[in-house]
C-alpha cells in the first residue's frame, strides 16, 4: 500500500469518527448526554510499542515535524480528558479535540 493511501485510509477513519459523535451528540443531546471525542497522535503505549523499534527515528521525525518538537508523553491527554469528564465542557457537544501536539496540522500533503 502506498504512503498516500495510508494517509487516505487514515484520514478517512479520523473523519468517521468525527462523524459518528456529532450524529450521536445530535441524537442524545436532548437526554442531557453529551458526546465528544478525542483524537490523540503518536503516544507510546502497549499497543503502539511495536512501532517503537526505532525511536531514535521517530523522536527525530517529531523534533523535526511537530511543533512541540516529540510524540505524545505521558500526561499529554490528561488535561483535555480531564476537561471532557467536568461540566466545564456541558456547552461542548459534539467535537473532535485532536491531541497531537499540532501534529498533523504542520504536514505537508501537496
Amino acid at each position: 500500500m502506498s504512503e498516500t493511501s495510508n494517509c487516505d485510509t487514515y484520514f478517512a477513519s479520523k473523519n468517521a469518527v468525527a462523524g459518528l459523535t456529532r450524529a450521536m451528540d445530535t441524537r442524545l443531546a436532548k437526554y442531557g448526554i453529551g458526546v465528544n471525542a478525542v483524537a490523540p497522535g503518536l503516544f507510546k503505549t502497549v499497543i503502539t510499542a511495536d512501532n517503537f523499534d526505532h525511536e531514535k527515528e521517530i523522536k527525530e521525525y517529531f523534533a523535526k515535524h511537530s511543533p512541540t518538537g516529540h510524540y505524545g508523553r505521558e500526561g499529554d491527554l490528561n488535561g483535555t480528558l480531564l476537561f471532557l469528564s467536568s461540566h466545564a465542557s456541558d456547552y461542548v457537544i459534539g467535537q473532535t479535540i485532536f491531541v497531537d501536539g499540532g501534529h498533523l496540522l504542520a504536514l505537508d500533503f501537496s
